[in-house]
């Protein structure tokens, strides 16, 4: 659109046509900064699922294996950093699968294998031995 001729020429002309640049960028950064306003969104969304699935794993890691067979008689600062040293441990392990994945696929995969198959029969057997170990019947 030419809007140099827009108002026939005059002293309007170079207003309509800053307008319309002042329009565009608008339009260019109104654009980029709700792609932003969501990207940050779906980050906190991540980054609030990754800390979750950390305290989780070192939750279990502390409570159900170190406190229960290695130190049953431990301080509660001596748990809580034992809490910390897991989720570090945790992190680095995530690191490095994630690291040695060679496609999203292959993660799938490896995490289908791990409830199925050979992995999933020696999972299920130690979780049977460690139902004994702390003396709960197994079902039947």
């Amino acid at each position: 659109m030419d809007f140099d001729g827009a108002c026939g020429g005059g002293a309007l002309s170079g207003i309509n046509a800053t307008r319309a640049r002042v329009h565009a960028g608008a339009t260019r950064n109104t654009l980029t900064r709700s792609s932003e306003f969501f990207l940050q969104g779906f980050m906190a969304a991540f980054m609030s699922t990754i800390a979750t699935q950390l305290n989780w794993g070192s939750s279990y890691l502390v409570e159900d294996f170190y406190r229960r067979f290695l130190k049953k008689d431990g301080s509660e600062a001596h748990y809580v950093n034992a809490s910390r040293l897991a989720t570090a441990f945790l992190c680095v392990a995530a690191a490095v699968v994630a690291w040695n994945l060679t496609s999203v696929s292959e993660g799938w995969k490896d995490r289908a294998g791990v409830g199925g198959g050979h992995r999933g029969r020696v999972f299920a057997a130690l979780v049977l031995v460690a139902r004994e170990m702390r003396g709960a019947k197994s079902p039947r």
